[in-house]
């Protein structure tokens, strides 16, 4: 029989290459092991969201939390599925527990979880702070290193272009005037705004 920390490492490289079905089949051979009941409903409901089941996902972080009250992944989990099905109670257990949280990883995941649930009820102040907060710890937690970022930029020029975007569509769907429009900025610096701006434009496909 296969050991829990064998099984709970090949469920998490399945969830990683997109398996969810090869993941759900090795959750009860990780259960009946004896692992974790919380870790094993955190893994179904990644693998749920991934398949698109909303609501075996919700289930699924809410039994982690009745697992464990204190559960920052399984709280993160509920605002990022389906933020506008969420109650005040989860929000209000992040809100009161970011600052004391001490992994940097957790503020980050709670934070950002915190300023969607705010954005989904047009809490822009509120959304805006936790932004802010979650900026804050996230430059915390991944230092600005200027040349791994130019590292990155320059792989991505090399890469994407022309030849390689016309092979992610169908050959008589991609006209020869088209042209990719690749987007590189600092991180947390408004490149989302810029695609979505971008995409907004009727003369942008």
């Amino acid at each position: 029989m296969a050991s829990r920390g064998g099984a709970k490492g090949k469920i998490a490289c399945l969830l990683y290459l997109g398996d969810c079905h090869g993941a759900l089949a090795l959750l009860d051979a990780f259960r009946n092991t004896g692992g974790s009941k919380v870790d094993a409903c955190l893994m179904e409901a990644k693998a749920r969201v991934q398949l698109g089941d909303k609501s075996s996902a919700m289930a699924a972080f809410r039994q982690a939390l009745a697992e464990d009250q204190t559960c920052v992944d399984a709280c993160y989990g509920l605002l990022n599925t389906d933020a506008r099905s969420v109650d005040g109670a989860d929000a209000a257990f992040l809100e009161n527990t970011w600052h004391s949280l001490g992994a940097l990883r957790d503020k980050v995941l709670a934070g950002f979880a915190l300023a969607h649930w705010h954005e989904v009820r047009a809490n822009f102040n509120e959304q805006l702070h936790w932004l802010d907060l979650t900026n804050e710890a996230r430059r915390a937690l991944r230092p600005f290193d200027r040349g791994t970022l130019n590292g990155w930029h320059d792989l991505t020029r090399r890469f994407c272009t022309f030849e390689w975007y016309s092979r992610l569509v169908l050959p008589d769907a991609l006209p020869e005037s088209v042209e990719p429009i690749l987007i590189c900025g600092m991180p947390r610096s408004g490149t989302t705004l810029i695609e979505q701006t971008l995409a907004a434009c009727e003369s942008v496909t």
